[in-house]
């Protein structure tokens, strides 16, 4: 099992830009009492991952503060930051170079994605040093338009992922298991100029190093991207 996960929380939210003027997207309330990126620690904390990596750029030093103030007891805490903030989310993969330590394996958790529980401990306990937590309940994904899509092959073998995929059978819900190594190949990835995380994967689909990880039908995963889909995971909360 991994023990380990790094969150990246750099970006701004473009299009929860109402709401992100002031204060990072991660800080958003949900509930009274909870902001996204309190689900986030929730799962962790049920998966047993006590050590915590926080990539941060805008407005990075109020959700240092408020992790620390809120976490720091019970988590192991670190922090980098990702001056490129505005650039492809790749760079901000590429700065937790500085908070992973040579040979490690670790999640990668993206900091507006709320998952269950379950999937962390699934993908953090698969065979493969590079995988990814897939969805192939396709027609259950909310905002499929906007998802990273998957094509696997033979074995959950991952052959294609991108946004603009036509020909897919998965949806990539924003956890990954890697190894140290990932960074010397996204080192290379982002000196060719590309500047994604799935520009970084397709790296790793070239070496036939990359595998789906399909989550469980009593698994529940949602990406907060916009004010839209924030109301839906409240009603669902409610419905639950």
């Amino acid at each position: 099992m991994v023990k380990k996960a790094v969150i990246v929380a750099a970006g701004r939210g473009i299009r929860l830009e109402e709401l992100t003027d002031e204060i990072p997207k991660p800080l958003v309330a949900i509930t009274e009492n909870a902001k996204i990126i309190d689900f986030i620690f929730e799962g962790l904390k049920k998966s047993g991952i006590y050590e915590v990596g926080v990539v941060i750029g805008y407005e990075g030093e109020k959700i240092k503060e408020y992790l620390t103030r809120r976490y720091s007891k019970v988590f192991s805490l670190s922090f980098v930051k990702n001056d490129e903030w505005t650039l492809g989310n790749g760079y901000s993969l590429y700065k937790a170079k500085d908070i992973v330590n040579e040979g490690e394996n670790f999640l990668l958790l993206m900091s507006d994605h709320i998952i269950s529980y379950k999937i962390l401990d699934i993908v953090s306990s698969a065979k493969y040093h590079y995988c990814l937590g897939v969805d192939k309940r396709i027609d259950e994904v909310f905002d499929i338009d906007d998802a990273t899509k998957v094509l696997l092959g033979e074995n959950n073998k991952i052959s294609a992922i991108g946004k603009e995929l036509i020909n897919y059978n998965a949806v990539d819900i924003g956890v990954f298991k890697l190894n140290y190594d990932i960074f010397h190949i996204a080192e290379g990835v982002l000196n060719s100029g590309a500047d994604s995380i799935s520009n970084i994967m397709n790296e790793l689909i070239k070496q036939s190093l990359f595998y789906g990880v399909p989550i469980g039908n009593d698994s529940s995963w949602i990406d907060l991207d916009t004010k839209e889909s924030i109301k839906y995971f409240i009603r669902r909360r409610k419905n639950a």
